[in-house]
């Protein structure tokens, strides 16, 4: 993959990497953690972390809060990325237990009524793990960082595939802006030092 490539020429065509976005630093932490990571860039104004994740081949980066962001962060990342596929992978609240991993088949966005269905290849290697029944963590340290006592769920938390999710814009069609220094939920994430040339670097400890 050749960063300077995507930030400067447009559209690349090396081997096309599966993008994951999160909204918060937090909910980027754990696939910090589990990726190796190879180059550190900024598109959009956003650091974009590349790497390999499960074997595969990622980029890694944040949008920032709302569907504003969402969208902004997603067209910068299509228009100078080739990609295999998009994941979203965040908290949202639900009607189901704390901790159960879910995976719509579809989303609706609730201000026009628009139902997307998700990526059927996708979608069916959600229901193929899932049928697996994996065992997830029960327990988790509060807050993580620095680690507090452990707080353990009643329940065995579980992974559910199907079903439709919603989105909606709570903050008025505009984009809600992080803050730097904010910690992991309103934080913009580490940007890239000043005067450093937009392309790759060895990446940042993370």
């Amino acid at each position: 993959f050749d960063g300077l490539c995507a930030v400067v020429s447009g559209p690349c065509t090396r081997t096309p990497h599966v993008v994951i976005v999160s909204a918060f630093p937090a909910e980027q932490l754990m696939l910090r953690d589990d990726a190796t990571i190879t180059e550190r860039l900024e598109i959009g104004g956003r650091p974009v972390l590349v790497g390999r994740l499960a074997g595969q081949p990622v980029a890694l980066s944040l949008t920032g809060i709302g569907l504003v962001n969402a969208t902004n962060a997603a067209t910068a990342l299509l228009d100078h990325l080739d990609t295999s596929a998009i994941v979203f992978s965040g908290v949202a609240g639900s009607g189901l237990e704390i901790g159960d991993v879910i995976v719509p088949a579809a989303w609706t966005d609730v201000a026009t009524g628009s139902v997307f269905p998700v990526d059927p290849q996708l979608l069916a290697g959600a229901e193929a793990v899932a049928a697996t029944a994996p065992v997830l963590d029960r327990c988790t340290p509060v807050p993580p960082v620095p680690p507090g006592a452990e707080v353990c769920l009643v329940q065995v938390p579980r992974v559910i595939v199907g079903g439709s999710g919603e989105s909606s814009d709570p903050f008025g069609g505009g984009p809600l802006l992080c803050q730097p220094g904010g910690g992991e939920v309103f934080g913009c994430d580490e940007p890239l030092a000043a005067g450093t040339p937009e392309g790759p670097r060895p990446a940042d400890p993370v």
